[in-house]
């Protein structure tokens, strides 16, 4: 399987301190095995990622749901999340970004 994100990259622009940021990352299975994503990993304890566990058949589409506490977290962000899985590019990663201002 080969795992193809709609849009990997989500900027959420300006958030003030404290605010949730919640975004699902969707992506397609464009190979013609089945795709299982095996950990889904942030880069950083402020960011839950929760996702798709069941085999994403060919054609067939799945999601990354990213969810981003700003507190404590001021100033310009880039949270990546890395995504193991069985697929042909094993390694993907999502980004979700933007700038936290103080309250």
């Amino acid at each position: 399987g080969i795992i193809e994100y709609n849009e990997p990259v989500f900027d959420f622009g300006t958030v003030k301190e404290g605010d949730i940021v919640n975004h699902a990352f969707s992506f397609k299975n464009t190979g013609t095995e089945p795709v299982i994503l095996s950990q889904v990993a942030a880069s950083c304890g402020c960011t839950t990622p929760d996702y798709t566990k069941t085999p994403i058949l060919p054609g067939q589409s799945g999601e990354i749901k990213v969810s981003f506490n700003s507190a404590g977290q001021v100033g310009v962000q880039q949270k990546i999340v890395t995504v193991t899985s069985n697929a042909e590019n094993s390694v993907t990663t999502v980004q979700i970004k933007g700038t936290v201002e103080s309250k």
